[in-house]
């Protein structure tokens, strides 16, 4: 890979699926929700992605029609600043990320990829067969462009594998004198906390200081890192 690309991962949670749902009616919900596999999102869900998707496309139009000046846009939820376009938009094999970034990127075509899925969980995160997750979504979603030529079998999430899955699918998708890419990421809280947020003293792989110390991702909020 050409050192010279700058990638800029804005990682985003999707937005509030069932289980999520679930986990707020108490501990037998907080039960619950682990035996639901890939769940999809509620109606708060798909209504919430809408919104931050149109937020975000108002921001970048304004932007590129040189109307802020040297004003500098921010997502007020994680203090990021918004590029001017994602050049590509990527998202985890697990249903709720794929219907997230559907609806919060209704124009753009949706890359379904390995080794972004949560880390923790039981059933809910097994994703459900790919022709049962593409039925569902092109039947609910018929106008939305998902490819799912990436996922040949369900992986388990690896940061390490995917910055070198992400440095491949740049340079296959490469445009011609770029040096910087800018990509949606919708994954989940448990990949970004540990991954993009947490500080390099609690990152420990032996034990989960992290989960105490760093703050849960809302729905739907958006953490940049650069690779």
């Amino acid at each position: 890979m050409n050192e010279k690309i700058t990638i800029n991962v804005y990682m985003i949670r999707h937005g509030m699926s069932e289980t999520n749902a679930m986990q707020k009616k108490g501990i037998l919900g907080w039960i619950k929700h682990l035996f639901k596999r890939d769940p999809c999102l509620v109606k708060e869900g798909i209504d919430l992605s809408k919104k931050k998707g149109s937020w975000l496309k108002y921001i970048q139009n304004l932007r590129n029609d040189n109307n802020c000046d040297s004003f500098k846009f921010i997502d007020y939820s994680t203090c990021n600043l918004v590029p001017p376009s994602f050049d590509f938009v990527l998202c985890s094999e697990l249903l709720r990320a794929i219907e997230t970034a559907v609806n919060m990127f209704q124009h753009k075509k949706i890359y379904v990829i390995p080794y972004v899925s949560e880390i923790q969980g039981y059933k809910n995160v097994i994703p459900l067969e790919k022709n049962v997750q593409q039925d569902f979504i092109y039947s609910k979603y018929p106008a939305s462009n998902v490819e799912w030529k990436y996922i040949n079998e369900k992986t388990k999430p690896n940061y390490k594998k995917f910055i070198e899955f992400l440095q491949k699918f740049v340079n296959e998708n490469a445009k011609e004198n770029t040096n910087e890419y800018n990509i949606a990421l919708v994954t989940h809280s448990l990949y970004m906390m540990k991954y993009a947020i947490t500080p390099t003293e609690y990152n420990c792989n032996c034990c989960y200081l992290w989960r105490i110390k760093v703050p849960k991702p809302k729905n739907n909020s958006i953490f940049k890192i650069t690779i």
